[in-house]
């Protein structure tokens, strides 16, 4: 069984990404895709999507953690 920490925490984080993730697509209008600032955003996207699916394969990994 999960402690409430663990999984407090994880989601969390999975709730500060998806807000991460809206506030970069909400910017990457105002920047030309080839500019600095743009490219900046696109990076921060691909590591945010990989943020996201680390956390997603180890829950899927442990799913032991996180029954109640």
């Amino acid at each position: 069984v999960m402690c409430y920490g663990q999984y407090t925490t994880l989601n969390q984080m999975q709730r500060a990404i998806s807000i991460s993730v809206k506030k970069s697509l909400s910017r990457l209008g105002e920047f030309d895709g080839n500019s600095a600032k743009g490219t900046e955003i696109l990076e921060t996207l691909s590591n945010l999507q990989t943020m996201s699916k680390l956390l997603d394969d180890f829950k899927a990994n442990n799913t032991h953690l996180f029954t109640k």
